[in-house]
Formats: structure tokens, sequence, C-alpha cells
């Protein structure tokens, strides 16, 4: 793992689903290997109503920590 680059991202996989995918580079970022669905998510709707309707979608915001020999995958 020494070396190694982790690249996580959420993308919407459905209507109303999102999920968070994780790939891994070991070649410096040249190539990385086919990305992996590590969680997936409903996606909930905040609706506010103060003069006109605004409708929000709930975000997954990938963080990564890589210690020692374990990838810690937070969102």
């Amino acid at each position: 793992m020494n070396g190694d680059i982790f690249l996580a991202w959420a993308s919407q996989t459905g209507p109303e689903e999102r999920t968070l995918f994780l790939s891994r580079s070991d070649d410096s970022g040249r190539t990385f290997a086919s990305p992996k669905g590590v969680m997936r998510s409903g996606i909930i709707k905040a609706v506010s109503k103060m003069g006109k309707t605004i409708t929000r979608e709930s975000k997954m915001t990938p963080h990564v920590i890589v210690h020692a020999s374990t990838v810690h995958l937070g969102w």
C-alpha cells in the first residue's frame, strides 16, 4: 500500500440513490483499478417554504484516510 493512490467519489446511480465508490492506483495514478461500490444511500430531500419553495438534496461527501495498511472511508 506504500505509495498507492486512493480515489473516492459519490455518484447518483438511480432516481433516488447515490453510491459511494472507491478505486486504487498502484502505479502513481497512471491507471486505476475498477471502482468498487462501497455504500448506497437514498437521496434525502429537504423542502423549505419561506415565501418560495426551495428543495435541496442531501450530498454524500467522501473522506479517505490511510493509516499503516488500513483504509478508512467516511461520508
